[in-house]
């Protein structure tokens, strides 16, 4: 998406660290929202569901605004999920179209009715319907590829800022 914005060689390092700083406030603020709510840790861990946030939310919402914090998060995740398929659709997209995966010629056909990458899209969402299973069969097989993707995250948004701090301006690629 960066050699789509104006002037991409200032604003997508731009982007990526205010980013950074925007998500480090917002979840700093977020932690202290939940520390300064929780006054018992067994009360919370022992709450009536299986999910601690879930008790913070509803010990210091109450019964009625505890479930909509609780449905907003949901919301939220459920948005954050679209936009995921999106650029996952996006990247793999073109990732086909150049020939990286096995019967590339076959998923990178461009739909004629809605001049997108249908096939590229169901690609997606079969791979993801399939991590989203993995949890019936281990938890723990589940929770390693969340670390390591959450972890591969990271240090992909790290990578470009470092590149931008040791290389000088006009040689980095």
């Amino acid at each position: 998406l960066a050699e789509e914005t104006h002037g991409s060689r200032v604003s997508a390092p731009r982007g990526i660290i205010n980013t950074c700083y925007a998500g480090g406030i917002v979840g700093f603020g977020y932690m202290l929202a939940l520390l300064y709510n929780t006054y018992n840790i067994s009360d919370i861990l022992d709450g009536t569901t299986d999910i601690a946030t879930v008790n913070i939310f509803l010990y210091a919402g109450g019964s009625v605004f505890g479930p909509f914090l609780s449905w907003l998060i949901v919301v939220n995740l459920f948005f954050a999920g679209i936009s995921s398929c999106t650029v996952t659709g996006r990247i793999t997209y073109a990732l086909l179209r150049d020939g990286a995966f096995p019967y590339s010629e076959v998923w990178s056909k461009v739909d004629d009715s809605t001049k997108s990458p249908i096939k590229a899209l169901i690609l997606v969402f079969i791979f993801d319907a399939i991590l989203l299973l993995l949890p019936l069969v281990s938890v723990v097989a589940f929770t390693s590829i969340l670390g390591i993707a959450t972890i591969g995250f990271d240090v992909s948004y790290a990578i470009p800022i470092v590149l931008k701090l040791v290389f000088a301006y006009d040689t980095f690629p």
